[in-house]
């Protein structure tokens, strides 16, 4: 069990390629804030996505437009 976790951990260390444009998030998406490898805001839900940003709605009130990079999805 320890060895598949700290696969799935290395491999999502892996950084994109270069050609590799960020994924879309679909409105709904549960989303953490990360930003410099640390939780900012936890538990929001996109409520949708321009070029500008993403804008997400807080559990906690609020929302915020946030670059899709500084986005980690929620896994289910």
């Amino acid at each position: 069990m320890f060895k598949s976790l700290l696969t799935r951990l290395l491999g999502s260390l892996t950084a994109p390629s270069e050609d590799a444009a960020p994924k879309q998030l679909a409105c709904g998406t549960p989303v953490n804030h990360v930003r410099r490898g640390h939780v900012v805001r936890c538990d929001g839900v996109v409520i949708g996505a321009t070029s500008q940003g993403v804008l997400v709605e807080w559990c906690t009130g609020g929302s915020s437009r946030l670059p899709r990079e500084e986005l980690c999805v929620i896994a289910a």
